[in-house]
């Protein structure tokens, strides 16, 4: 009997906790940044269409839970946010995240989250950047030649 009662309290409490933290990610209260990256990406060869890229272990914790302000570093050094603008989420692991470079009118930011892997696009003006990260974990960040555009 006191089994089954630790069992109810503890199942209790950890749908609490996680109500608590799916309401603060989205009700936007929660204005702290969370970085895509664990740690600080290191610079890495970019591919034949790339200008310059960096890579790193990839924090999908932020993502998953739709949090309203994502930091990343660009293959420059720069640390930029991203603010949400919408979640089309389908799973807890499957979702797609909406937003824009803050303080940059000119700018949208396209990721995607399926099973623990993150694709995405974020355009600055006429820089175009491109993430793609592995089954190990790993992140990778290019600034694209925009020279390999179509004109619009």
């Amino acid at each position: 009997m006191i089994i089954k009662s630790l069992l109810f309290v503890t199942c209790i409490l950890f749908s609490l906790t996680a109500f608590a933290i799916n309401n603060t990610a989205a009700s936007g209260s929660e204005n702290a940044p969370v970085a895509l990256f664990y740690n600080q990406p290191s610079s890495q060869t970019p591919h034949k269409y790339g200008v310059s890229s960096v890579g790193g272990e990839v924090n999908t914790r932020g993502l998953a839970l739709g949090v309203s302000v994502l930091q990343i570093e660009l293959p420059s050094g720069e640390i930029i946010n991203l603010n949400n603008r919408g979640v089309d989420r389908r799973k807890s692991d499957d979702l797609a995240w909406f937003g824009e470079v803050a303080g940059n009118a000119d700018s949208d930011v396209s990721l995607t989250l399926k099973n623990g892997l993150v694709f995405g696009r974020i355009r600055i003006g006429a820089d175009v950047f491109e993430l793609r990260s592995d089954i190990d974990g790993w992140l990778t960040i290019v600034k694209n030649r925009y020279q390999h555009y179509a004109r619009l």
